[in-house]
């Protein structure tokens, strides 16, 4: 059977929300999702520090679905 990939919110306040109802403790204190707002170091120094992980999402489009069924065949 394939995989399929659910579609995930971004906006940083529900993911919190979410992350707190998993059992993540002292969210927004210790841990909590913020923008990325792109990668230049300007925009890097808005991000808290330390970084534990980087949550990468992108749009879904007929030209990334159709690489992905390519890509399911081989």
């Amino acid at each position: 059977m394939p995989k399929h990939w659910i579609p995930l919110e971004s906006n940083p306040d529900i993911l919190n929300a979410f992350a707190s109802k998993l059992g993540v403790s002292n969210i927004p204190s210790d841990y909590s999702f913020c923008d990325v707002f792109g990668l230049d170091d300007e925009l890097l120094a808005m991000v808290p520090s330390p970084c534990l992980a980087v949550l990468l999402l992108f749009p879904i489009t007929p030209e990334t679905e159709q690489i992905r069924k390519e890509e399911a065949e081989q």
